[in-house]
């Protein structure tokens, strides 16, 4: 057995008097379970959700036009929904404001109700440029969207919330479709936050006072310098090989945590986990491996970007992630052998340039004790892994100090 509010049969016109003061709003329900032109009880807290809705934007409305952090004594009470009557061939609930001498003090109430007549307007104008895929009204903030995916709660995929005002005959749906933008807006919805971002500065410039960081999770973020934080970020960019910058200042993250912009920077602090030198060394090994791949790899061509990626890759793990600078050995098979000793450990990678895979081995030289492991190098994770392997066997960074 389904409860529900009875109504009365009303053309396409609005059915309530437009010039009844006390009448805020007449919605139509149509669709599934009103077409018997009745409300389920299960329907109603609709309503609250919706009388939530409008106070929440209408004491917005008052503190960001007035310029005001409190509101006027009764500016909450003055809005108080009630169900009046339902009417229509379709279910339409009259939304009423309460009688005059139900509020107390009733010399500012109108003035008071008007932020709520616009903050009817204001959510009438957002679902309906929700649907024409326009912007949202200039007065209507993102985080009340939230509360505007709350107000399809209630209606089934075939059901619509037709929004009437008091001197309308029609008004912006709201429907299944709707919720679906309204999802797929909030999941794109950004925040901001003061966080530092650590990263390699890979784009400068002076008369833009912009910048461009790469992290080290490989995102990339745009922001803009101050002289005396551009000096340290153009530093960074002339000694990016061997230099990173961990930036401070205002973040502009998306809903799923990924940094996109920085504003207000505040500080930059430049950092290596490694040095110049040592980066050189490996710098100028790559490129003796590369002069040796003909003679000694005669069966596999030589590929310049894959040396380009393994050199990529290992002064990354160096400089962003303190791994000692490895010994490095061209085998003929093409692959790569790299070396590291820690204490009576000896540890190796054999890269596969063209797999970007790596098999891992530790063994001790006195018990003979060993371990392996196969790694993706291809993604952060892998390097990640590779880490955690020889952070097994010794100590490198600020861990080992």
């Amino acid at each position: 057995m389904q409860l529900g509010l009875a109504g009365r049969t009303c053309g396409p016109a609005m059915p309530t008097d437009p010039s009844d003061p006390k009448v805020f709003a007449a919605p139509v329900l149509k669709g599934g379970r009103f077409d018997d032109h009745t409300i389920p009880v299960d329907v109603l807290p609709q309503f609250q959700v919706y009388q939530n809705l409008i106070r929440d934007l209408g004491m917005q409305l008052y503190y960001t036009r007035n310029k005001r952090v409190r509101l006027p004594p009764g500016f909450k009470e003055a809005f108080q929904l009630k169900l009046k009557q339902v009417e229509g061939d379709c279910a339409v609930p009259v939304l009423s404001l309460p009688e005059p001498e139900e509020v107390g003090d009733i010399a500012t109430m109108q003035q008071m109700l008007a932020y709520y007549d616009d903050a009817r307007d204001l959510v009438a104008s957002a679902i309906q440029a929700l649907g024409a895929n326009q912007p949202l009204p200039g007065e209507f903030p993102e985080e009340l969207l939230v509360d505007l995916l709350k107000l399809g709660k209630y209606l089934g995929d075939d059901e619509s919330l037709e929004l009437r005002g008091p001197s309308r005959s029609t008004g912006p749906v709201y429907n299944a479709m709707t919720r679906l933008l309204l999802e797929q807006r909030l999941a794109r919805r950004s925040y901001k936050k003061v966080a530092e971002l650590s990263g390699t500065v890979v784009g400068f410039d002076w008369d833009s006072s912009s910048f461009r960081l790469r992290t080290l999770d490989g995102n990339y973020v745009e922001g803009r310098h101050t002289a005396n934080t551009g000096r340290k970020l153009l530093m960074a960019l002339n000694q990016k090989v061997f230099t990173r910058a961990i930036v401070l200042g205002e973040v502009t993250f998306t809903q799923e945590h990924v940094p996109e912009k920085i504003r207000d920077l505040r500080d930059v602090r430049l950092w290596s986990g490694s040095d110049e030198a040592s980066v050189g060394q490996v710098e100028s090994r790559i490129k003796e491996l590369q002069e040796w791949w003909g003679a000694t790899v005669p069966d596999r061509a030589f590929v310049a970007e894959e040396l380009s990626w393994l050199e990529g890759f290992l002064l990354n793990l160096m400089v962003e992630r303190y791994v000692p600078k490895p010994r490095l050995y061209l085998r003929p098979d093409g692959q790569i052998e790299t070396e590291w000793t820690f204490g009576d450990w000896e540890v190796s990678a054999t890269i596969n340039l063209a797999t970007k895979s790596a098999w891992m081995h530790a063994g001790h030289v006195e018990t003979l004790e060993d371990a392996d492991a196969t790694l993706d190098l291809g993604t952060s994770a892998g390097a990640e892994a590779l880490v955690v392997f020889l952070r097994q066997y010794g100590k490198f960074g600020p861990e080992a100090v």
